[in-house]
């Protein structure tokens, strides 16, 4: 007899802090990047509306992606 063994975990998981206000997501922005953990993906011509990333907690399991509009 063959036993194998299967590991099984989550795969991806999104979680969302909604509501927050424009300066509140611009303060976690602010720290991310004085860290040098931001990566701008997007920003339209006025730099109002962005979309970045982040690998801060990378090594827990977490990419982090930030919308601000």
């Amino acid at each position: 007899m063959k036993i194998k063994k299967i590991e099984r975990g989550i795969h991806t998981i999104e979680l969302y802090a909604c509501n927050l206000k424009y300066e509140q997501v611009q303060k976690v922005n602010d720290w991310l990047a004085k860290e040098k953990k931001l990566q701008i993906v997007w920003r339209d011509p006025f730099n109002i509306d962005r979309h970045a990333k982040s690998d801060f907690l990378i090594a827990s399991g977490v990419r982090i992606r930030i919308d601000q509009s």
